[in-house]
């Protein structure tokens, strides 16, 4: 499974989606609450392989990640 990740900088966060790419299912996910998927899907998001959380502030350290 794949975590995908995005910067929501309406609620200054960075949103994580989980990518079953087995079940071809995307399950959107934010601090453990269910999210539209629109707000979190981003072709130039960042993949990880565990659920990530950081406040925007910490966008620029997170992007430097290469996992």
């Amino acid at each position: 499974m794949e975590i995908l990740c995005t910067a929501d900088t309406y609620n200054y966060r960075i949103m994580c989606c989980s990518v079953d790419s087995g079940n071809g299912r995307v399950i959107a996910e934010e601090d453990g609450r269910s999210n539209a998927l629109g707000q979190l899907f981003d072709p130039n998001g960042l993949i990880f392989d565990r659920y990530e959380y950081w406040y925007a502030s910490d966008y620029e350290k997170s992007s430097s990640l290469n996992v």
